[in-house]
């Protein structure tokens, strides 16, 4: 219920004192995000927010509404621009054509879009990698995640990892639970993956996702920018690709000090604070 859901948000800011939320949820139900936002609305409710959703579930004359609620950015995961891909290996159940149709209707309201995708997906060929590259270019999303498979229990790719051209180490299931990924890093530098796909091992698969992303942002993409990271940018009134690169640089180097730094200055805006980036 969208009231219970504003009961939590006011909870929030009475005990901490924070005015800014991510909606973490892959597939929040349409009616409930529109029925929320409405929510904030009537209740003039202070608040700004992240989303994540589904294609699917969102429509045109939502988007107007969610800008007024204090909805700043939207994630969607597409997954691949090749229909084929998404149809028979990815099993979305999204049509490229309405996804492009939605990204554009959020920018003209307003909203920071970033989408995902899969890359090298099982099944990538070189014209679907081809058509994803090229979907991507037109689609103008502000911001895109390319990320490294990972097959997940109970998953099509994990249930029948053999009809994906998947195999699997005998232990991998219990070595993903432990399993975290460090998003702000390049997938070369995370913890391997006891898998292969299409022949083709962990670092294998993870070197061309970052070479696919590296191809993106030399063309002007932003790359590896997720929606909350796209928020706690603006709050640190910071370029997203400044932010991106120096808390990737801070974590790599262990600087507690900047970050924390960051991090105060998050918080003080998240609280209606003027926020100031000292130098």
């Amino acid at each position: 219920r969208p009231e219970n859901i504003i009961d939590e948000f006011r909870h929030v800011i009475k005990t901490h004192g924070t005015h800014v939320f991510r909606n973490g949820d892959s597939n929040t139900p349409g009616k409930l995000i529109k029925d929320v936002a409405e929510s904030i609305v009537n209740n003039r409710l202070e608040v700004e927010y992240a989303l994540i959703s589904h294609v699917n579930n969102l429509s045109a004359d939502s988007f107007d509404l969610l800008k007024r609620s204090g909805c700043f950015s939207v994630f969607f995961g597409v997954e691949s621009g090749n229909q084929q891909i998404i149809d028979h290996y990815i099993n979305k159940g999204l049509k490229l054509e309405n996804a492009k149709r939605i990204i554009t209707e959020c920018r003209k309201n307003g909203l920071f879009v970033v989408t995902s995708y899969v890359y090298p997906s099982p099944g990538e060929t070189e014209k679907s990698k081809k058509d994803t590259y090229r979907f991507i270019k037109e689609s103008g999303a502000d911001a895109v995640s390319i990320c490294t498979p990972i097959i997940t229990p109970r998953s099509t790719w994990g249930n029948k990892p053999e009809e994906y051209g998947i195999e699997l180490s005998e232990n991998y299931f219990d070595e993903l639970m432990f399993f975290t990924p460090a998003l702000f890093y390049p997938p070369t530098m995370w913890k391997p993956l006891g898998y292969k796909i299409n022949g083709k091992d962990f670092f294998e698969i993870a070197r061309e996702s970052d070479q696919f992303a590296g191809s993106l942002e030399k063309e002007g993409m932003l790359t590896q920018v997720m929606d909350d990271a796209a928020l706690m940018a603006k709050h640190c009134q910071m370029d997203f690709r400044e932010f991106r690169n120096q808390v990737r640089h801070y974590l790599t180097v262990g600087d507690r000090a900047n970050m924390e730094r960051i991090i105060k200055t998050i918080n003080r805006s998240a609280s209606g604070l003027p926020a100031k980036l000292s130098v």
